[in-house]
């Protein structure tokens, strides 16, 4: 059952590898960045199918469990690095390159080459209860072992501190340049990373506590995973065309360009408040500095020094407002029809929003707001 489970494994990984790199996609600029991202992801899917022959071929067998098994220390570290790699790369593409990759398998692959040395030098001590643990601490090649087990956990954090990171860079991009961003915060992305994570802490703790049946659910648990992933990035495609423009190297001035004077920036907040640019549903910066015919990073530097605030927020602060007038002068609106009017999208946003930026859901407000007007009457 044991070579059964991993073979599925491995062919699996070996498919979908196969798959990533065959997919044809469009012959567009815009696409660039994620054909490269699809490279990635097939070379750390051809790297798993890779590893896990190496850990069956290699790995002792299901029946006698290791502690601190090397082969799958090595496995497990290799995973956690590629699969952090894959999912940084699809909200920040330019995030991987040869010498961070480089860097990173140098800090795995040293420990490995210790370990590698003292055990043709002092061979190795294996041991199946933790009783034994006292024999096997005078082996070198078993010290350099759990050295490889804490530096798998400290891998661990560090990937999630990185990877936490890189998710709130995205969300401020999006906040600065989309005036809608709930579609397009992948959160499809975040919760393949934490289930990773817990899968490789899963892995961590059966290190301590090896048994025979984790062996045999663990690649399962493996190979459901990676197959769901791998449909859900084939469909990344959609939405990369719609988020390309933050996911480029470049990246927004915090200060307008020193010939835009806050004169100028008058100007062009009085023409985006008198045409109400902002109701446009799903407008973005791009698009509003082309109506302004003004740099979108200036007018990006603009907002954040001007207003304070980044283009998302300031566009939701002009709906929110106009939502408050259409309210007063149309009393028997639905809040529907004026979250339509405003400009957003759905109404869960624009309750969301309401109370974010007011302080109450607009049916309270307008409750209140009708209350007083017929009370001073």
């Amino acid at each position: 059952m044991y070579l059964t489970v991993n073979i599925i494994l491995i062919s699996i990984t070996f498919i979908l590898g196969t798959i990533f790199l065959a997919i044809p996609i469009p012959v567009n600029v815009e696409l660039k960045n994620y054909k490269i991202s699809l490279k990635i992801l097939a070379s750390a899917y051809f790297v798993m199918a890779l590893l896990n022959t190496l850990l069956i071929s290699f790995d002792s067998s299901s029946n006698n469990p290791q502690y601190f098994s090397f082969i799958n220390l090595l496995v497990s570290s290799l995973q956690a690095l590629l699969f952090t790699f894959t999912l940084i790369t699809l909200i920040n593409p330019s995030f991987v390159s040869k010498k961070r990759l480089f860097k990173n398998l140098i800090a795995i692959f040293t420990i490995p080459i210790f370990y590698i040395t003292s055990y043709l030098f002092f061979g190795d001590c294996f041991f199946y209860n933790f009783s034994n643990f006292s024999n096997c601490i005078t082996f070198p090649s078993f010290i350099f072992r759990f050295i490889f087990f804490l530096f798998y956990l400290t891998q661990l954090v560090y990937y999630t501190i990185l990877f936490i990171n890189e998710e709130n860079k995205y969300k401020q991009k999006l906040n600065d340049y989309f005036s809608e961003t709930t579609q397009l915060e992948l959160k499809w992305v975040v919760y393949a990373f934490y289930f990773a994570l817990f899968i490789g802490l899963i892995a961590l703790v059966f290190q301590i506590f090896p048994d025979e049946k984790f062996e045999i659910i663990f690649p399962v648990i493996v190979a459901i995973f990676y197959s769901v992933f791998a449909i859900k990035y084939l469909n990344y495609n959609k939405i990369y065309k719609i988020i390309q423009p933050i996911l480029e190297k470049s990246s927004y001035p915090k200060r307008p360009a020193l010939e835009i004077t806050k004169n100028n920036w008058k100007k062009y907040k009085s023409q985006i408040i008198y045409e109400k640019y902002f109701l446009k549903e799903g407008i973005t910066l791009e698009e509003t500095a082309q109506l302004l015919k003004i740099g979108r990073t200036t007018l990006s530097g603009l907002i954040n020094s001007e207003e304070k605030v980044n283009f998302n927020t300031w566009i939701n602060q002009l709906r929110i407002e106009e939502a408050k007038k259409l309210f007063l002068e149309n009393p028997d609106f639905s809040i529907v029809r004026i979250a339509e009017m405003t400009g957003f999208s759905e109404h869960s946003n624009f309750s969301r929003q309401f109370k974010h930026i007011i302080g109450e859901s607009p049916s309270i407000w307008r409750k209140k707001t009708q209350h007083n007007l017929v009370v001073n009457q």
